[in-house]
């Protein structure tokens, strides 16, 4: 599934699912203000994987200037829900 676009609904629990798989984090730590300031291993290459790893896990593909709004988990919530 890692390169298969899977399209879904967007729901919260999902995308932190995706969020704590790719950052080896609890998923039931992780609130909308998680941000890499909060999370050591959210630098900026796992930044470019989560990005890779939401747009396939929600069959999107966001572009540049909506990867750039995302700070925290509840930015990556809106920028997810307005390009669905």
């Amino acid at each position: 599934m890692a390169n298969q676009m899977v399209s879904c609904e967007f729901s919260v629990s999902v995308m932190r699912e995706v969020v704590a798989q790719v950052l080896g984090v609890e998923a039931s730590s992780l609130t909308d203000e998680s941000s890499p300031e909060t999370i050591d291993q959210w630098d900026s290459l796992n930044h470019l994987r989560l990005i890779t790893a939401i747009e396939t896990r929600f069959g999107l593909v966001l572009p540049m200037a909506a990867v750039l709004e995302i700070q925290n988990l509840g930015s990556l919530s809106r920028v997810i829900q307005s390009h669905l």
